[in-house]
């Protein structure tokens, strides 16, 4: 029988992906703020769709696991915001929640008595890195075309495009 093992180094990860997320979501508020102020509106209006959509796609995806789940919180986070998860989810802090879940459960697991096998660590890691990749896919694969486009349009690279480092 195989045993997953979550080590400090997928916690460490795990730990920085919360840090970058956030960064990810400044940098699509400043490249909203860009289209705004260049008074590309059609291109603002498309970004935010896409930025949007695919937040509420994760969101909704994150939801249903856990109604999928019945409802079976490991984590003492969960556990306490059960009640309101469905709100949590409705303001998008449903990622937020599921990456402090993770690394609760790393934390509790790392003692010399874990309080629950390893294997629902790594199961909660690797629904929260399905739920990040899904959502960068959404989210990502539509913006780069939008940004080629913009370039295209204009015949050269902007700082609006974040091309400019080139």
């Amino acid at each position: 029988m195989n045993v997953l093992k979550y080590s400090q180094w997928d916690c460490l990860f795990t730990s920085a992906g919360l840090p970058l997320f956030l960064f990810d979501i400044v940098m699509d508020v400043l490249a909203a703020v860009n289209f705004y102020k260049e008074e590309a509106y059609l291109c603002l209006a498309v970004l935010l769709v896409l930025l949007i959509g695919s937040s509420v796609l994760a969101q909704l995806y994150s939801w249903l696991w856990y109604s999928y789940d019945e409802f079976k919180m490991e984590t003492k986070l969960e556990d306490f915001l059960k009640p309101i998860l469905g709100v949590l989810h409705m303001f998008q802090l449903g990622m937020y929640i599921r990456h402090l879940a993770v690394l609760e459960a790393f934390m509790s697991n790392s003692n010399s008595n874990p309080s629950w096998p390893t294997d629902v660590v790594v199961y909660m890691n690797h629904d929260l890195n399905l739920l990040r990749f899904m959502e960068t896919f959404w989210e990502s694969a539509p913006q780069i075309v939008l940004m080629l486009t913009v370039i295209m349009q204009e015949g050269k690279p902007g700082p609006i495009t974040g091309s400019h480092f080139f």
